[in-house]
């Protein structure tokens, strides 16, 4: 599951106790495990909403920036960082994602990679456009893999479309292709 901070100005404020109420009503296969990410989750995550969400069983995981240093605990910590960006000292990575883009290079992945001792290492491209220079940059850095958001994966990296009839299918039964790429709701 995801809790996921709205902008400013957006949303419904919510107390800890209707937040965590919320959650055991939502978490129907009692999964117990819920991700935090949204605008400025870092500098949102109060020892108060920690306590609350995991005192009722959740193991929380929470994707931020890196330039706020967490206020509670987590289980788990993943920061979406970009090359050059300044952050915040003391947090501990278990998963880095570097956003990549024209100023993305191995120098940055090396440093990102000494800052954070962690198990995972991620690079995501901007868009469609940097998809081929993070494939390079993981081919340089194997320790590095290839995390694709899905607006990127269903128009960068579809298959080529074949000449078919409208409506064909293909041998097990499937339509032979897609007439539209994949979104995400």
């Amino acid at each position: 599951m995801y809790l996921r901070f709205a902008a400013d100005g957006e949303g419904r404020a919510m107390t800890a106790a209707e937040i965590v109420r919320a959650l055991v009503a939502l978490d129907t296969s009692r999964a117990t495990k819920l991700v935090v990410t949204g605008d400025n989750a870092a500098a949102r995550w109060s020892p108060a909403l920690s306590a609350a969400i995991r005192g009722a069983g959740f193991r929380v995981g929470l994707e931020t920036d890196g330039t706020t240093p967490l206020a509670g605990p987590v289980d788990w910590l993943c920061i979406r960082t970009t090359a050059g960006a300044q952050v915040a000292d003391g947090l501990h990575a278990d998963e880095i994602h570097m956003l990549v883009d024209d100023t993305t290079d191995e120098l940055s992945l090396d440093r990102s990679a000494a800052r954070w001792r962690c198990d995972h290492y991620f690079v995501v491209p901007r868009d469609e456009r940097y998809v081929a220079r993070a494939i390079a940059l993981i081919l340089a850095r194997p320790r590095w893999r290839l995390s694709l958001p899905i607006a990127i994966s269903a128009t960068a990296l579809r298959a080529p479309q074949q000449d078919v009839k409208p409506g064909a299918e293909s041998e097990a039964g499937a339509p032979a292709h897609l007439d539209q790429p994949l979104r995400a709701v």
